[in-house]
């Protein structure tokens, strides 16, 4: 059976960024945004008019498109800065337009703006990345009223097993005058959805022999209201999840299975045992661990641990090449003690 709208050049290609159309799968694209909130109580510097996204699960693609727009000077300003954030080690981002509603028409900023790739860094002083890069646009000479309206595709490479996760929230910091989230299924896949908390079904229809549409759509979302020094794994907003496993321990079965236990090059443990038993005499010791931490294992941000738990063991902070600022540390530490 075919699928429907075929095949994408974004879905067989092994470029990381790309600007290129959606994919034909993809529905509502050239449409204008839905009009502006009417109740101006509601609105704040910046509000969201349209969060439209569009899932493809069996090619791991998520198109999503949304639309915010400036009443102040302050929001012109906030929005006049695009920033588009994905992981190259396994998504590949196609930018489709990035265009600016004014009085009802609309031109295309996407080939004028100046834009950079540029990894993040969490702590540059620390030198400590989080694997993603973020794509910053500038658009200028945004004025009080108009709208930027940015659509883009992620592909997520299937690493597990070729079995598709997302979580989409449904509620945000600023009132959303549009929210709709649809899904394109084959007639009889495992693709389940829940919500985090009670809400409505989808509409579903069938588009094509064999291939199904879900959509949710909400008008007229509120702001959310969140709590201060809240955990963060705690769920401030409904969210809509969907996954093609049938638990956890699918999960972590595909895991053991596909990934099983890293084997560390041996010239890095070789490197490493250098530094840790050779003689100050016969080395500057201590540039030669810093150099190793620093060059050959990645930092990484945002890890949260309380002082019980274990620290992670040298021999796998030299498999997986990568480590947290605690694990760096300690590894320096053993290699220069």
């Amino acid at each position: 059976m075919d699928e429907p709208g075929g095949s994408t050049d974004l879905l067989a290609s092994e470029e990381r960024f790309s600007i290129a159309a959606p994919g034909r799968w993809v529905t509502g694209y050239k449409s204008p945004p839905p009009p502006e909130l009417e109740d101006e109580a509601a609105r704040g510097p910046v509000t969201h008019i349209l969060i439209d996204r569009q899932l493809f699960p069996k090619k791991g693609a998520s198109y999503l498109r949304y639309a915010r727009a400036a009443y102040t000077q302050e929001g012109a300003e906030e929005l006049s800065s695009v920033v588009i954030d994905f992981d190259p080690n396994r998504e590949r981002l196609a930018v489709h337009s990035v265009r600016v509603w004014r009085d009802g028409e609309s031109s295309e900023r996407l080939t004028t703006a100046d834009f950079d790739l540029v990894r993040r860094e969490a702590d540059p002083q620390r030198q400590l990345f989080d694997r993603r890069v973020s794509l910053r646009l500038e658009l200028a000479d945004l004025q009080p009223g108009d709208v930027v309206d940015v659509a883009t595709t992620l592909v997520v490479d299937q690493s597990l097993g070729g079995r598709f996760y997302t979580a989409i929230p449904a509620a945000y910091p600023v009132p959303v005058r549009r929210w709709s989230v649809s899904v394109l299924e084959q007639d009889g896949s495992p693709l389940r959805w829940q919500w985090t908390c009670g809400e409505g079904e989808p509409e579903s229809r069938e588009i094509r022999e064999g291939w199904l549409l879900h959509r949710w759509r909400k008008e007229g979302v509120p702001a959310l209201e969140v709590e201060a020094n809240a955990p963060g794994w705690h769920l401030q907003a409904p969210v809509l999840e969907f996954s093609e496993f049938g638990g956890w321990a699918e999960v972590a079965h595909e895991i053991a299975d596909r990934w099983g236990a890293p084997e560390a090059p041996e010239s890095r443990v070789e490197v490493a045992l250098g530094i840790a038993t050779a003689s100050d005499e016969e080395t500057d010791r201590p540039d030669a661990a810093w150099a190793f931490v620093r060059d050959e294992i990645e930092g990484v941000a945002g890890t949260q641990f309380s002082a019980s738990d274990p620290p992670t063991g040298v021999l796998e902070v030299l498999q997986r090449e990568f480590a947290d600022g605690r694990d760096k540390s300690r590894l320096l530490c053993m290699l220069y003690r």
